[in-house]
C-alpha cells in the first residue's frame, strides 16, 4: 500500500506490476520494457493543491485532457466545487478536457465527458458502466 504521502520509486511499481501480470497470466515484458523508460511522474499529495501547478505547466500548444477514475466520489462537495472552480477558471483562457468514471451522482458509475471549448462548457454521459470493467452501456452514439 503506498500513503498519500509518500512517492512510489518505479523499482515499486515495476515489481507490482510484473506481480500482476504474471498472476493474470501474460507477458508484460513489451509493457514492462516501456515502463522503464517511458513512466509517466507520480506526485504525492492533495490533488487540488497540487493540480493548479500542473495545470499552468501545460504547454500552451498542448490540450489540457484531465482522466480520473472513482476520485471525485471520494472528495467532500466543497472539494467538487473546488475542482470545478478550478477548470472553469482555465478554461477562461485554454480549452480543457476531462473524461471521468464516477458513481456519486447515480447508482452505478458513469462515464462522462466535460469539455470546455472556446468557452462553451458541455458535459456528455457516454456510458454506464461496471466499476470493475465487467460490461460497459455506451449512451452516445459511435
Amino acid at each position: 500500500m503506498i500513503s498519500p504521502t509518500e512517492q512510489p520509486s518505479l523499482e515499486f511499481l515495476s515489481k507490482h506490476f510484473e506481480d500482476f501480470a504474471a498472476h493474470a497470466g501474460f507477458d508484460a515484458s513489451p509493457l514492462y520494457e516501456r515502463l522503464s523508460y517511458d513512466s509517466p511522474e507520480v506526485r504525492a499529495g492533495n490533488a487540488l493543491d497540487l493540480l493548479p501547478g500542473i495545470m499552468a505547466s501545460v504547454p500552451e500548444e498542448t490540450v489540457l485532457c484531465i482522466f480520473h477514475s472513482f476520485t471525485i466520489n471520494q472528495f467532500s462537495s466543497e472539494d467538487r466545487e473546488r475542482l470545478t472552480g478550478l477548470f472553469d477558471e482555465y478554461a477562461m483562457e485554454r480549452d480543457l478536457f476531462c473524461i471521468s468514471i464516477a458513481a456519486f451522482k447515480s447508482g452505478y458509475p458513469q462515464l462522462t465527458l466535460l469539455s470546455y471549448q472556446e468557452g462553451v462548457k458541455t458535459e456528455r454521459l457516454l456510458a454506464n458502466c461496471s466499476s470493475h470493467g465487467l460490461w460497459l452501456e455506451w449512451l452516445e452514439p459511435a
